[in-house]
């Protein structure tokens, strides 16, 4: 079956594609497809728009939680080069990851789930369909560019399509002009995939930046509770061991403070393999959506660990100070002085914190997997 889509005349091209987990969702993409292309437009005219529906084959189960229709959608978008991807499903979306049960969106994967259920049901026939359906994507649309145009509670009780305001225009429009800048072919296949990673990251910082705070990295730190266990258990029962205040307090604090960092990257790497978050396809090319999602997973959770170290070394000096007195270390560890220097309990905190974040990362790692994706790219406000 051949592929469906539209287009609309403009400057550059934007890609839009849109899957289902149903029939009916799909019956909805296909009757309001004019009216999308429409919106589309009346609010950004200076660009070419396609929006194309996958074919039926490519139907997205609806049973699945919306994070793993995102990642699905997110490979569906990276095979057919689609600049946004959008799941509609007849379900109700989970309440933990989606609070209106209406719509979750990922700006790092550049997809988004919205749910059509009773959308065919809604007093005032097929207008107030059309209405709620156009308010739903393009709010989805929005998300997707860093804007946020309305709760969906609000869009709920809307009887007309809501345009966006100039402000968020000016948002999506400034991300869209990234998007259709185009790199010959002949270009990526002579770069490495870390130099277009550099290259991303110096040409796009804030799509990146965007995409690394709608993961919400601190959010790791206090959900992963075998992290957490695992990091604070190792953190107690190390400072009621005199064999680690010797051995801190021999550290040099600078070479411990790079180990730190040396070990918060290979903490990092080493969650990302065991659950497997960055999501491949085979043969797959280099592109810009594949570099933001790669690009903004690793730091976000390498900055997830680095904030587990920094609370991990607070509360190692807010213990040590607190419930070992500098009088009571020197006489236990046997010293010639009569109080420990202060340094003292910041290279015990340093090392303690260390060892801590090791335990914590293999604590992560014994996580569920679909649990630490629904951690990372989970949880959204919709």
């Amino acid at each position: 079956m051949r592929r469906k889509f539209s287009e609309i005349s403009g400057t550059e091209p934007v890609t839009v594609g849109l899957m289902a987990t149903d029939e009916a969702s799909r019956g909805l993409m296909e009757e309001f497809l004019p009216h999308i292309l429409a919106e589309l437009q009346t609010h950004f005219p200076e660009f070419t728009w396609k929006v194309e529906m996958a074919p039926d084959t490519a139907l997205v189960a609806g049973s699945l939680s919306p994070v793993k229709m995102i990642d699905l959608a997110y490979l569906e978008l990276l095979e057919r080069r689609w600049d946004f991807c959008v799941v509609m499903t007849g379900a109700r979306l989970d309440s933990r990851e989606s609070p209106s049960a209406w719509l979750m969106a990922s700006v790092s994967h550049s997809s988004a789930v919205i749910s059509l259920h009773g959308l065919q049901s809604l007093p005032g026939g097929r207008e107030a369909t059309k209405t709620l359906f156009l308010n739903l994507f393009l709010e989805a649309l929005a998300r997707l560019n860093g804007v946020r145009r309305a709760e969906v509670p609000a869009l709920l009780r809307e009887e007309k399509v809501l345009p966006y305001d100039t402000r968020a225009m000016e948002k999506i429009s400034m991300h869209l002009r990234e998007l259709v800048e185009a790199v010959p072919r002949e270009e990526l296949r002579e770069m490495s995939r870390l130099a277009w990673y550099l290259r991303i990251v110096f040409r796009h910082p804030v799509w990146v930046a965007r995409s690394v705070t709608s993961l919400r990295p601190w959010a790791m730190v206090y959900r992963s509770t075998r992290l957490l266990f695992a990091s604070l258990a190792t953190t107690i029962l190390s400072l009621m061991t005199i064999e680690f205040w010797d051995l801190g307090m021999g550290q040099n604090i600078w070479r411990t403070a790079l180990l730190a960092v040396g070990l918060i990257l290979l903490a990092t790497l080493f969650v990302i393999w065991k659950h497997r978050l960055l999501l491949r396809r085979e043969g797959e090319m280099l592109s810009v959506h594949a570099a933001v999602f790669d690009v903004a997973t690793l730091i976000s959770v390498f900055l997830g660990f680095a904030l587990l170290f920094a609370l991990l070394f607070a509360l190692n000096v807010f213990l040590s100070m607190a419930l070992f007195p500098r009088a009571l270390v020197s006489r236990w560890l046997a010293l010639d002085t009569e109080k420990v220097p202060l340094s003292a309990y910041f290279r015990v905190s340093l090392f303690v914190s260390c060892l801590a974040l090791i335990v914590g990362a293999l604590g992560a790692g014994l996580e569920d997997s679909e649990y630490f994706r629904f951690m990372l790219y989970g949880s959204r406000k919709g």
